[in-house]
């Protein structure tokens, strides 16, 4: 705030002036004369708050207690909209058939591998049936109505 001028204080006559005019200034101030019961009122004031574990303790959970009811609105809101969804049916589907003996050599060998299990099941998974082809029903041509074409060259 104030820029030093390099100089050794105490030189200048005029800071000493300055230093005596400012002491007196401040001696003429006048100071406000503390009540007779302020100690007791501070003191009182003390003894009635809180107690520090207790401040320590909600001040320390403030935040958490803010995130935890954000968290749970948030997840009801989820769940809510996760309920309004609509649901896939879901179809039962047939299960492949089992080979048994073929797993049984397959657990029985030495060398067991990932490789092994791939390959069974591979082997063990039919491939599906093509669809049964649909023929046409047959067509009784009498009762179709021939167009006849009215054009004559």
């Amino acid at each position: 705030m104030f820029k030093s001028t390099g100089k050794k204080r105490g030189n200048d006559p005029r800071e000493a002036l300055m230093d005596q005019i400012l002491s007196e200034g401040f001696r003429a101030i006048p100071t406000p004369v503390p009540s007779p019961d302020f100690d007791e009122r501070v003191l009182a004031g003390l003894r009635d708050s809180a107690p520090s574990w207790y401040v320590a303790l909600r001040n320390s959970l403030k935040p958490m207690l803010t995130a935890m009811t954000g968290s749970f609105i948030l997840g009801l809101l989820a769940i809510h909209f996760a309920l309004q969804a609509p649901t896939p049916t879901l179809t039962p589907t047939k299960s492949a058939p089992i080979n048994y003996q073929a797993m049984q050599r397959l657990i029985d060998s030495p060398n067991l591998s990932t490789m092994d299990w791939w390959r069974y099941s591979l082997l063990s998974v039919s491939p599906p049936r093509p669809p049964a082809r649909l023929e046409a029903p047959a067509l009784d041509h009498s009762e179709i109505p021939i167009a006849r074409n009215k054009m004559t060259v």
